[in-house]
């Protein structure tokens, strides 16, 4: 690690936490010691740096929200809930970057299309100038 800057070795860290989170949601998986929410509040915690307590409520939110979808959320829509868990207004731009760390990809096209939707259903709320929207999960 010598010779590197703060940054790059704080991105090589947060590579192996990543890594390592997946081990052992595998590992969980494999031995059925944890719920749906227990891992994405793992998750939460990690990509928001919520405290724990904090990231497991937002783990219920997302579950909520996807409860009231009425169908089961495809994988982007899953991911955007997540990424609106910590209650706080996102830009789409924000949102892409956040869902893009979670599932590796989203365009801003798509975001802009799921929270059409999602907004329409009363999941997400809408706020700032029609320019330049920032958007929140209802449930907050």
């Amino acid at each position: 690690m010598a010779g590197k800057s703060v940054e790059e070795r704080l991105k090589e860290i947060e590579a192996l936490l990543r890594e390592l989170l997946a081990r052992i949601e595998l590992l969980e998986r494999i031995l059925g010691v944890v719920d749906e929410a227990t891992l994405r509040a793992v998750r939460i915690a990690l990509e928001a740096g919520l405290p724990v307590s904090e990231a497991v409520e937002a783990s219920l939110r997302v579950l909520e929200a996807a409860k009231r979808l009425g169908e089961p959320p495809d994988p982007i829509t899953l991911a955007l809930l997540e990424a609106m868990s910590d209650c706080r207004l996102h830009s789409v731009s924000d949102l892409a970057r956040r869902v893009r760390r979670i599932r590796g990809t989203a365009s801003r096209t798509t975001i802009r299309e799921r929270l059409r939707r999602l907004h329409e259903r009363g999941l997400v709320e809408r706020k700032g100038p029609e320019a330049a929207p920032r958007y929140k999960l209802a449930l907050c």
